[in-house]
C-alpha cells in the first residue's frame, strides 16, 4: 500500500481522470476553497438536488462555500475514477451516515472520506479498503483542555500534560484528530468509547494505534498516519491495516 498527497489546482484544470485508485493505493487530495464566486458557482453546478438543499440551509456563506466546494471535488475525483461526468456520480449514505457510492461499476469499489477546516478540504480515495480522514485548524478558539478530559483517556491526557506548554495543544489537535479519523473510517461516528481509542500523538513520534475496544493491538486492522497539510492545521488519515505504505507527493497547498 501507498499512500500518495496531492494538491487540486482548480476546476479548470481538471482532466477528467485526475489519479485512478489502485488496490495498493490510497490517494489524498487537498484542497483550498476557492475566493471568487464565479469558480464557487461553477463548482456549486456539479452539486446534486440533495446536496444543494443542504448548501442553502447554511447561514454564513464561509460554511456553505466550503461544502459545496468540498462535495464538488469529490464528485470531480470520484468521477474521474470512474470515467463518469461528476454530476453524474451517486453517492449514498450507510444507517449511520457514512457517505458511500452506488455504483455497479468495475471500479465501484472505491471508498473515500472527507474532512474540511477553515477553507482547507482534505479527501482520501481508496480501493477495496475503508479510509477516515480528518483535520482541524488550530486557530480557533476552543477550550481544548476540557474537551481533553472527555476524550483522552488517562494515560493520553496524562502524557499531554506532560509535554512542555507550547506543545500541548498541537498535541491534542494530533489526538483528537487521529480518534476522529478513525471513528470516520469505521462509520461508527461519535461513541462512548472514544476514550478508549488511544494513538501515539507526541512531538516526534510515529503515529500509532495504542488501544481500541475490545480489540488485541497485535491485530488490529487499522493503521494511522499524519497527513503533512499547511501551517496552522492538523490532520490524520487511518485506513485499513496492509503492508506498511510509503508517503510520496507534492508539497502541501501553503
Amino acid at each position: 500500500m501507498r499512500i500518495t498527497c496531492h494538491e487540486w489546482k482548480d476546476i479548470a484544470s481538471w482532466n477528467a481522470n485526475p489519479v485512478g485508485a489502485g488496490n495498493e493505493d490510497v490517494h489524498v487530495w487537498l484542497g483550498k476553497v476557492p475566493g471568487d464566486a464565479v469558480e464557487i458557482s461553477a463548482y456549486a453546478r456539479l452539486l446534486d438536488g440533495p446536496e444543494r438543499l443542504r448548501a442553502e440551509r447554511f447561514i454564513g456563506m464561509e460554511a456553505r462555500n466550503e461544502f459545496v466546494f468540498g462535495r464538488a471535488l469529490l464528485r470531480l475525483l470520484l468521477g474521474g475514477v470512474l470515467r463518469v461526468d461528476p454530476t453524474e456520480v451517486a453517492i449514498g449514505y450507510e444507517s449511520r451516515g457514512k457517505p458511500r457510492l452506488i455504483s455497479g461499476s468495475a471500479e465501484g469499489d472505491i471508498r473515500f472520506n472527507l474532512a474540511h477546516s477553515n477553507s482547507l478540504v482534505v479527501i482520501a480515495l481508496a480501493k477495496g479498503r475503508e479510509v477516515g480522514v480528518d483535520v482541524e485548524w488550530t486557530g480557533r478558539e476552543m477550550d481544548w483542555p476540557l474537551i481533553a478530559e472527555r476524550v483522552f483517556s488517562a494515560s493520553e491526557l496524562g502524557g499531554v500534560l506532560a509535554l512542555p506548554p507550547e506543545q500541548q495543544e498541537r498535541a491534542f489537535f494530533a489526538g483528537w484528530t487521529r480518534k476522529e479519523a478513525y471513528l470516520k473510517a469505521t462509520g461508527e461516528g461519535l461513541t462512548d468509547e472514544i476514550s478508549e481509542i488511544e494513538f501515539t500523538f507526541a512531538p516526534g513520534r510515529p503515529a500509532e494505534v495504542l488501544r481500541l475496544p475490545g480489540a488485541d493491538v497485535e491485530t488490529v486492522s487499522w493503521e494511522v498516519h499524519e497527513i503533512p497539510l499547511p501551517e496552522g492545521f492538523v490532520g490524520a488519515l487511518v485506513v485499513e491495516k496492509g503492508r506498511k505504505p510509503g508517503l510520496v507527493g507534492e508539497t502541501p497547498p501553503g
